[in-house]
């Protein structure tokens, strides 16, 4: 990470924390637990980058809702906030930019039909 991050710059990368239900951080294909979501962060802003994807990877893939507590990190957090996981329905999309998310990555509710008639911009 150390040379990709001096030869591209933190400007032009984008860290994700994938993160379970009692907020520890997954790794190797969400098998493992590494580190819980506080020291992440703590880590993270000891390398400043462009910003952050909050994954839940409990929900990642499911349409079964969104975790609305992770909103609490954001105030905490420097540069662009994007979120992936559980999003199923216009609610969902509205709450996460109102607690300060620059993007959240949809993909389950787009294919299942759950956000018809809502406009992507």
């Amino acid at each position: 990470f150390n040379e990709i991050y001096r030869n591209i710059g933190g400007d032009k990368i984008l860290i994700s924390i994938d993160y379970d239900d009692k907020y520890n951080v997954m790794i190797k294909g969400w098998r493992e637990r590494a580190l819980n979501i506080n020291k992440a962060i703590e880590l993270l802003k000891k390398t400043p980058v462009l910003g952050v994807i909050f994954t839940y990877v409990s929900s990642e893939g499911t349409c079964k809702g969104i975790d609305k507590n992770i909103a609490s990190y954001i105030s905490i957090i420097d540069g662009l906030k994007e979120y992936a996981g559980g999003v199923s329905n216009y609610d969902d999309l509205l709450f996460l930019k109102n607690a300060g998310f620059d993007y959240v990555v949809i993909g389950m509710a787009l294919y299942k039909g759950y956000l018809k008639g809502v406009k992507i911009v």
